[in-house]
């Protein structure tokens, strides 16, 4: 890929000066290799690039001129400079609709928008996006983020038209961040969705809108959240039964909203998981982790709340561990519960990283006992506590 971005470097470069003979021959010498590939391969490493790049190698020769209407992706992302730039708006809005028009592709591989700014000027953004999920088939990947803007899951991703719309039913690979919003709690069908990324999404119905869309992914196997401060979800509940990778990072809460929902929850229900990281610093007061995970190897956890040792537990077949908690708000709570109820053994571990910085220094050597008596097969561990008076 490197290699055809700088070829269209160099052919931009070139047009702008007077070409020596032998940048005209060194041109031409490395188009002339390249131009021996079957079509069919070109148009595979021009997916690899983003669409504005793949159109810029028209310039290249006539043979790839119009090579770009046949690419099996499309990728578009603006410019930061469209924040300010009317001009760069509207040469973005017009590309995004000269290439939906001329790309020839029914199957596409991926599709790809990004926009950093407000994008309430863009007034066909959702031209757009019905344009790739209803009138083609994304076999592949569909990765949207958009800012300034709030679009809900259109009615396109309900299961009665799955078979109307194939892009539905082969979808690999989802990624929505931002600007998005799940509506109603209507089951939602994706039956060959295998990875599922929702960035600062928020939920219409709460937890019943995400129970409603991860029951729709039969077939999930990875998971990917980062959730906002306002996403309408106070017990947040992960109950996939295929899942084998779980990315949760959760946020600070606004002292209102903690007092709102003071009972504030994540629940996770993921039988077949073998790696798991949890980072929430902030909001969540209760952690349940309802499976055995017999499958686990890796898990990363930063967590504040209560039923930390009942985490531990959990966990007990991991390889590898690491555990970061930064606030002494429940550690009396660990603390009581180390003298009452009796520690997991950890039968596979084999390396451990603690990691504890707080006001005052309650339990942790504690924890650290523990697992030193109860992880016979330790063989690395790494250690950071940092007490503050």
């Amino acid at each position: 890929m490197e290699f055809l971005r700088s070829l269209i470097s160099r052919r931009t470069w070139s047009s702008k000066r007077r070409k020596t003979e032998d940048d005209l021959e060194s041109a031409e010498n490395t188009t002339c290799r390249i131009n021996e590939l079957p079509d069919f391969i070109l148009h595979h490493l021009l997916s690899f690039l983003t669409t504005k790049q793949a159109v810029a190698t028209s310039i290249l020769s006539k043979r790839w001129r119009y090579l770009w209407i046949e690419v099996p992706a499309l990728d578009f992302e603006d410019s930061p400079s469209c924040k300010t730039d009317r001009n760069h708006k509207k040469a973005f809005k017009k590309f995004v609709y000269r290439v939906l028009l001329l790309n020839r592709q029914v199957t596409l591989h991926k599709f790809r928008l990004k926009c950093h700014n407000n994008v309430r000027q863009y007034s066909g953004l959702q031209t757009w996006i019905d344009d790739v999920i209803i009138r083609r088939n994304v076999v592949g990947e569909v990765d949207i983020s958009i800012s300034g803007y709030t679009i809900s899951i259109p009615p396109f991703f309900k299961p009665t038209d799955s078979i109307r719309y194939p892009t539905i039913k082969n979808l690999k690979v989802l990624k929505l961040s931002r600007g998005f919003q799940i509506d109603d709690c209507t089951p939602i069908s994706f039956p060959s969705l295998k990875i599922l990324h929702l960035n600062f999404l928020y939920f219409t119905n709460g937890g019943d809108s995400v129970s409603s869309l991860l029951r729709g992914c039969s077939v999930l196997e990875e998971l990917h959240i980062k959730r906002g401060s306002y996403d309408n979800v106070p017990n947040f509940s992960i109950s996939v039964p295929t899942l084998k990778i779980l990315s949760y990072i959760g946020h600070q809460h606004c002292r209102e909203f903690i007092d709102r929902f003071y009972s504030y929850q994540l629940r996770v229900n993921t039988p077949a998981l073998e790696y798991l990281n949890i980072e929430d610093v902030g909001g969540t007061v209760l952690l349940y982790l309802e499976s055995n995970f017999v499958r686990l190897i890796q898990a990363n956890i930063t967590f504040n709340g209560i039923g930390l040792l009942n985490v531990f537990k959990a966990l007990f077949n991991a390889k590898f561990l690491s555990f970061k908690w930064t606030s002494s708000l429940y550690n009396y709570e660990l603390g009581e519960s180390l003298k009452c109820d009796s520690f997991p053994s950890f039968v596979n571990l084999t390396q451990l990283e603690l990691i504890s910085c707080r006001t005052r220094d309650f339990h942790d050597l504690d924890v650290l006992r523990q697992f030193l008596e109860n992880s016979h097969h330790l063989k690395v561990l790494i250690l950071n506590m940092v007490s503050f008076d």
